[in-house]
């Protein structure tokens, strides 16, 4: 982002130019699960920390899928909304072990996952 700065003291002014650079969230949300059935799993995150965020955060990307598979193969879920903690995965296979991961999304991009 680029700003125009104007300083006046003592009657004289002066303009500079100040640039700032966007990075993505800088730490994962600390996620919990709060409720599960044999086909959906609920899960909640805590908000990044302000001095991880850089920036304002716009939302929250979901990602999960079987255990095992380093995250090769995952589903995706985009959440929106800065203060939305909450999130259902559902159609879920019976008896299978799933990897779930958290990151927020700022207008730079997507930040760090949570561990699995």
């Amino acid at each position: 982002s680029r700003y125009n700065i104007t300083v006046t003291a003592g009657g004289l002014s002066d303009t500079v130019l100040a640039v700032t650079t966007l990075k993505a969230p800088s730490a994962a949300p600390n996620v919990s699960k709060t409720f599960a059935t044999s086909y959906s799993i609920t899960i909640n995150w805590e908000l990044v920390p302000c001095e991880h965020q850089n920036g304002d955060i716009a939302g929250y990307t979901v990602r999960y899928g079987e255990m095992g598979n380093n995250m090769t193969d995952t589903t995706v879920l985009n959440i929106t909304g800065a203060s939305v903690t909450e999130a259902t995965i559902s159609n879920l296979t019976l008896s299978t072990n799933y990897t779930i991961q958290v990151a927020a999304v700022n207008r730079a991009g997507t930040g760090v996952f949570s561990n699995a």
